[in-house]
């Protein structure tokens, strides 16, 4: 009997900490004007909707009744103000008035709504407001009758042809980036490779908007899982300059192309090509937000590329300023960014000053993460932290605790199964490190840059985080540059 209370609670915590900002604030004034229950039960609905983990308290009959709740405002929250909404109140309007006879009134109203549908790409609605036209044109007889059906005719078939490739085009989609998800076995992948080639259609002149999007994003992730990131990059390209023809589009939906944009600046970054990345964050930065969630997408999306375009062109005398802004920022908008970026930051703020030999502001970032509450989020970055945290203590002196340290880290890695060859190769060599002398500690440097270079081979540094900086460490210390310098020169 406990089983499924218990997992009540966790989809309960989870539905929660969905909700976005705006969607918690109609929930909690909804659940405030509740007048069937106790108030001493709505109270304890509302603290939960502030704190999801209150909720983990919850009897099954709390439980329930929340969920149900939340999902009953979340439905009424997002047709209030939708699309959908407007055009089921427009076709309403226009089949009372061909019931009354009132066939002009009933077909302006449905050409007013087709318009409408076609705009904003909704194509099942609008094969039904074309059929509700048809029964119009036959209902009311008059002069040029017959042209108005066949041209009626012609535009169901079309919005049918239309229907039939954007739902090709969403497998397509959908398949592509199942590929990006996670590993599967061979007969899996050649699986979703069969599904996805099925679905595979050439974009056609006329296509909508909708299926355009589709078939491009899922190229794009295509490209992006072959490591062709230019190739992704000027898909994302081309699909930003298809929304850019429909404004009204953007203006209602700025969040997805928030997302279009960050993509493009994104894979910009990941094929090398800065120019192109820092054009995309100023545009990004154009973008008029309309909501607090807005505000904070494009804030998570333009200092991180901001940052990200730093460390990639030596804009360190930036950093502090840079640095000052992006705390500002997690801080406005604290309930807003998610835990994965947040996490992110820290990593690559604590990354920028390792790079800069700032030992103490790095030790203070990557702190930042190992002292977050627990968090599934990032794990691989979580990781990380307690390595690169070895190295910055044997570089501010702190020989004791990192020789204490040494065997926390090891049990940490392998009782969340992530001890392999890189992990094993940064601990040991730091172990080996502090009982070495002068000319040792040569010998032993050099072997550390030879192991991280087998160790990362084939992979990229963002599936071995930290990686690229700790070569960049070792090599220092073997030529007496700076990592600043070295870097410098690899980007130059």
């Amino acid at each position: 009997m406990d089983q499924p209370q218990w997992t009540w609670r966790k989809n309960l915590v989870g539905l929660i900490q969905s909700l976005s900002a705006s969607e918690k604030r109609y929930v909690t004034l909804h659940l405030q004007a509740l007048t069937s229950i106790p108030k001493q039960r709505s109270s304890k609905y509302i603290a939960a909707m502030k704190s999801a983990e209150k909720a983990e308290k919850f009897s099954l009959v709390d439980s329930n009744y929340l969920w149900e709740r939340i999902l009953h405002y979340l439905k009424v929250y997002q047709t209030a103000s939708s699309i959908d909404l407007q055009l089921a109140e427009m076709r309403q309007n226009a089949n009372l008035l061909l019931e009354r006879r009132l066939y002009v009134e009933s077909k302006e109203q449905l050409d007013k709504a087709i318009v409408f549908a076609e705009r904003f790409d909704r194509l099942l609605v609008l094969i039904d407001l074309l059929l509700l036209k048809e029964s119009v044109l036959l209902a009311h007889s008059q002069t040029g009758m017959i042209a108005s059906l066949k041209a009626n005719q012609e535009r169901i078939a079309f919005a049918v042809e239309q229907n039939n490739r954007f739902v090709r085009a969403e497998q397509f989609r959908n398949f592509s980036f199942l590929g990006l998800r996670q590993y599967y076995t061979k007969d899996e992948t050649q699986a979703i490779a069969t599904i996805r080639e099925s679905m595979s259609i050439e974009i056609e002149e006329g296509d909508c908007l909708i299926i355009r999007h589709h078939l491009l994003m899922g190229k794009a992730a295509l490209a992006i899982r072959n490591k062709e990131f230019a190739k992704a990059r000027d898909h994302y390209a081309k699909l930003i300059q298809d929304w850019e023809k429909y404004p009204e589009r953007i203006a209602d939906d700025g969040i997805e192309f928030n997302k279009l944009l960050s993509n493009y600046v994104s894979t910009s970054h990941s094929s090398g090509d800065f120019v192109s990345m820092l054009s995309g964050i100023h545009r990004i930065e154009k973008l008029v937000c309309k909501t607090a969630e807005e505000e904070a997408e494009q804030f998570q999306n333009v200092f991180f590329m901001k940052l990200l375009h730093l460390m990639n062109t030596d804009g360190f005398d930036n950093l502090n300023t840079l640095v000052e802004e992006i705390e500002t920022g997690l801080v406005r908008y604290k309930t807003k960014v998610n835990k994965a970026r947040e996490i992110a930051f820290c990593h690559n703020i604590g990354m920028s000053y390792f790079l800069l030999n700032d030992w103490k502001k790095a030790l203070h970032w990557i702190e930042r993460i190992i002292k977050q509450e627990k968090t599934e989020h990032r794990q691989d970055l979580q990781h990380t932290a307690r390595m690169l945290r070895l190295v910055l203590w044997y570089e501010l002196n702190k020989h004791d605790l990192l020789e204490y340290e040494l065997i926390n880290v090891e049990r940490f890695l392998r009782k969340r199964k992530a001890w392999f060859a890189y992990e094993s190769t940064v601990v040991k060599f730091f172990g080996k490190l502090l009982l070495a002398d002068g000319v040792e500690k040569k010998k032993l440097m050099q072997k550390f840059n030879d192991q991280l270079v087998l160790a990362v081979e084939g992979k990229t540094s963002a599936g071995l985080p930290g990686s690229s900086e700790l070569t960049y460490w070792a090599k220092s210390y073997l030529s007496g540059e700076t990592m600043r310098n070295l870097l410098l020169k690899d980007i130059r």
